[in-house]
């Protein structure tokens, strides 16, 4: 029984000794939510006005992208004249492929000129 008044006694007295220090960090937590709270709202309109001039410049530009291709007009073209400037060849091909015929001349291996060179070597 003892024992067990002992371990009552330590923990009311660890309440006693815990409760102010709570206590008193909560109030320093109270008085510095309104300054952290103005900080971060502070903070907010910065990056609000950033994103706003970001905006304002990604809109000028594209913008002015627009009006510059607005101004140079092509005539619509049709589906058949793409496709033929793709399918047509870009080069000039020759009408006859592979059907030009050169006589040429035919050498033969002398075996005994290498056999000299063999014995001159040697």
């Amino acid at each position: 029984m003892l024992i067990q008044e002992l371990l009552t006694l330590l923990c009311l007295l660890a309440l006693a000794i815990s409760v102010p220090i709570f206590a008193r960090g909560c109030h320093q937590i109270k008085s510095e939510i309104p300054f952290q709270g103005e900080n971060i709202t502070n903070q907010i309109e910065k990056t609000s006005t950033l994103l706003d001039e970001m905006c304002d410049m990604i809109n000028e530009f594209t913008s002015s992208a627009i009006e510059s291709t607005q101004q140079i007009t092509q005539p619509p073209t049709d589906m058949l004249s793409i496709l033929t400037a793709l399918l047509k060849p870009r080069t000039p091909s020759p009408v006859i492929h592979g059907e030009t015929q050169e006589e040429r001349q035919i050498y033969e291996v002398e075996n005994n000129k290498t056999q000299e060179t063999q014995d001159e070597l040697g």
